[in-house]
C-alpha cells in the first residue's frame, strides 16, 4: 500500500505543477477590458518582464472630456436657470471646434463643474463629454469651445490648450451676436485643470 499512496502522492503533484504551469502561461496573453489606443511599447518580444513591469498603457477614447471656464457671471446666470427647473439645452449641445476651423459632428454635455472659482480670474471651470465613436478624437488635441446662450455666441479659445488633459496659459472671449459683432477680452487662466 505505501508504494500506491507514494504514486498518488506524485500523481497530485504532477496535477498541481500543471495547474500552475496552465496558469502562469495564460498571463502570458495579455487582454484589455475596453477598446482603446495603445501606447509605446517598451519592451521586445524575448523581453524578460517581472508581474510588476508596466508593459504598456491604454486609453479608452469612446468618450473625450473637454474643460473650459466661464466666468462668475455667466456661472450664476447657469445655477439660477438650473435651479429654477428650466431646461438648458445650450449646455448639453456644446459644439467643439477643432484645429481645422471644422465643427466635431457629435455634440457635448456639462457633466460636472469644480468647486471653486480661480481667484486671480473669477472663473470656475466646467467639464463636458464628447461620444467619440469614430474615435477622431484624441488626447492631447486642440479645441474650442462653442456655447450658444440667448442670441449670444461665446467662444472659449485658448492659446494653448490640451483636449482630454487641459494646461492653459491664456486666451480670450470673443462674444457677439448674431449679426456677427464681436468682442474680445483676454482673460489668464492661472494654473490649468486636468484629469
Amino acid at each position: 500500500m505505501a508504494e500506491a499512496d507514494v504514486a498518488r502522492l506524485q500523481v497530485q503533484q504532477a496535477k498541481s505543477r500543471l495547474q500552475r504551469a496552465e496558469t502562469n502561461f495564460s498571463y502570458t496573453t495579455i487582454t484589455a477590458p475596453f477598446e482603446g489606443y495603445v501606447d509605446r511599447i517598451p519592451f521586445k518580444v524575448g523581453s524578460l518582464v517581472t508581474p510588476s513591469s508596466l508593459l504598456t498603457s491604454l486609453t479608452d477614447v469612446s468618450d473625450m472630456f473637454a474643460y473650459f471656464k466661464i466666468n462668475e457671471k455667466e456661472y450664476l446666470e447657469y445655477k439660477r436657470t438650473q435651479l429654477s427647473g428650466i431646461d438648458q439645452p445650450e449646455y448639453n449641445n456644446l459644439e467643439l471646434i477643432l484645429s481645422d476651423q471644422s465643427t466635431y459632428r457629435y455634440k457635448g454635455k456639462v457633466e460636472t463643474v469644480e468647486g471653486d472659482f480661480e481667484r486671480g480670474t473669477g472663473s470656475i471651470a466646467f467639464r463636458a463629454r464628447f461620444a467619440n465613436p469614430e474615435r477622431l478624437l484624441r488626447h492631447g488635441v486642440s479645441g474650442k469651445i462653442r456655447i450658444t446662450l440667448r442670441g449670444l455666441y461665446l467662444f472659449y479659445l485658448y492659446r494653448s490648450t490640451n483636449f482630454g488633459r487641459l494646461h492653459v496659459r491664456g486666451g480670450f472671449v470673443a462674444v457677439g451676436d448674431f449679426i456677427g459683432n464681436f468682442r474680445e477680452r483676454d482673460i489668464d487662466f492661472g494654473e490649468g485643470v486636468g484629469i
